[in-house]
């Protein structure tokens, strides 16, 4: 018995945030526009209230005239007639919040859980990537409330979040589309101007490699030029090397006559080195002597 009623009470194990986030999906994609109207109207209808109206002051002032009311008829009536009007309409107190408490706290700390691991992995840089991400993505929050209040920007926020979607989901294809072309034109502008930034640092690094010394050619080496007869060798494929490129007979007889005339060249006589400085010497001393004779001082 007390199986069948714990299968037909409320929920009170957390899904794993699944159960909300299929609500999410359903909501923003429009699959039922009343509910969906319902959470984007009231969403807008709060911020406005927030952004126009004083809405601490409204709410502090309506409870001040429901519980002044109330107290007034509770004790006009108990001296009046003996019995407080408000104690004959009173109903049977309830806490309908308190049946759902224990799943939404599962929810919370599922996700105040998930949240401070994210928040620790980013922090210490567990992966690299994602951590500059959320620097950058920091950053233009940065510059976007330095430009625009909180408000505005959640009221934009809210505004693409619930038509961005819906628009995807209707023109998925379109946009895929664009997004896989206008891809591959960024990344041969980005190609280009890599290119040119290499043509343009070449004469920079060759004075750097001039003036620098082995500095300067540690630099070239770091900074590879790219140039025109490297990019043609690069292109080149490996079968149109010169060592596999076949030789007609002509040019084997051609090889072997020329080969045969070299041989049959005579041969530069071999000197001694110190032969030759002795007679390096010996013409230095009689050039010495002449001018010697002629009385020219040396």
């Amino acid at each position: 018995m007390s199986e069948s009623i714990e299968s037909k009470g409320p929920q009170t194990t957390c899904c794993g945030g699944k159960c909300l986030s299929q609500k999410s999906a359903s909501i923003l994609t429009w699959k039922n526009p009343i509910k969906t109207g319902t959470v984007f109207g009231g969403i807008i209808v709060a911020l406005l209230l927030i952004r126009y109206v004083n809405v601490f002051k409204l709410v502090f002032r309506l409870a001040t005239y429901v519980l002044f009311a109330t107290a007034s008829a509770e004790f006009i009536g108990k001296i009046a007639v003996g019995q407080g009007f408000i104690s004959r309409i009173r109903p049977d107190y309830f806490a309908k919040l308190s049946s759902k408490a224990p799943l939404v706290a599962d929810h919370v700390a599922k996700y105040l859980s998930g949240f401070e691991l994210k928040f620790q992995q980013l922090l210490y840089a567990e992966n690299v990537e994602n951590t500059f991400k959320a620097a950058g993505i920091s950053y233009i929050l940065y510059i976007l409330t330095g430009l625009i209040s909180v408000w505005w920007l959640l009221f934009v926020s809210t505004l693409v979040v619930f038509t961005v979607p819906k628009l995807y989901e209707i023109y998925q294809k379109e946009i895929d589309e664009a997004v896989t072309r206008y891809a591959e034109v960024a990344k041969n502008k980005a190609d280009d101007l890599q290119t040119l930034a290499i043509e343009k640092s070449k004469p920079l690094l060759d004075k750097a490699e001039t003036q620098l010394g082995p500095v300067g050619k540690y630099v070239k080496q770091a900074f590879p030029v790219r140039t025109a007869s490297t990019s043609a060798k690069a292109d080149i494929p490996a079968e149109t090397s010169e060592k596999e490129v076949p030789k007609s007979a002509a040019d084997v007889k051609i090889s072997e006559t020329a080969s045969e005339n070299i041989s049959e060249l005579p041969s530069a006589p071999t000197t001694k080195l110190e032969d030759f400085v002795a007679d390096v010497e010996k013409k230095t001393d009689e050039s010495r002597a002449e001018l010697a004779a002629e009385g020219v001082a040396l």
